[in-house]
């Protein structure tokens, strides 16, 4: 099972009920001292072009990562589209050429009607989802996730 970019309670879950993680976070916005001990973490993108080898020998892939700043993102407009467009794409290829059985990933509550970029860029994710379960031919299914505001420790 493969986490990215700072669900570290998801990770404290999936650890106590006996499941092996590995996080894979650039921490831009995280920090590592968030992180479970029992995980394995991998400080690096996934943009990068190792995440195949990151992803391979695991079932299952936890989708969290992206830029999730809704004012930013009308400045950083290529920043966004990068982190959470591209690296969407980059997960699904990774992981249906690694053979992975599910993606679950994380999307917004507004993705269906974006009032902001930041939404638009989750959409397009979402869609890309959909998308890929079309042209694959592969056995990898996914479900989107959508939360609404998740405040907390961490």
């Amino acid at each position: 099972m493969i986490l990215q970019h700072g669900q570290y309670h998801l990770c404290d879950y999936l650890v106590n009920e006996g499941a092996k993680v590995t996080v894979l976070d650039n921490l831009s916005t995280g920090s590592e001292s968030n992180i479970n001990n029992s995980v394995d973490f991998i400080n690096d993108d996934i943009n990068s072009n190792d995440l195949r080898r990151y992803i391979k020998d695991h079932d299952y892939v936890f989708h969290v990562a992206a830029l999730p700043r809704i004012t930013p993102s009308f400045e950083e407009r290529f920043e966004h589209h990068i982190a959470n467009i591209d690296g969407t794409l980059n997960i699904i290829e990774a992981a249906h050429s690694c053979n992975v059985k599910k993606i679950i990933a994380l999307s917004t509550d507004k993705a269906c009607a974006p009032i902001n970029l930041y939404g638009a860029t989750k959409l397009c994710s979402d869609k890309l989802f959909i998308a890929a379960n079309n042209y694959s031919g592969k056995d990898c299914s996914f479900s989107i996730v959508r939360y609404g505001n998740v405040l907390g420790s961490r």
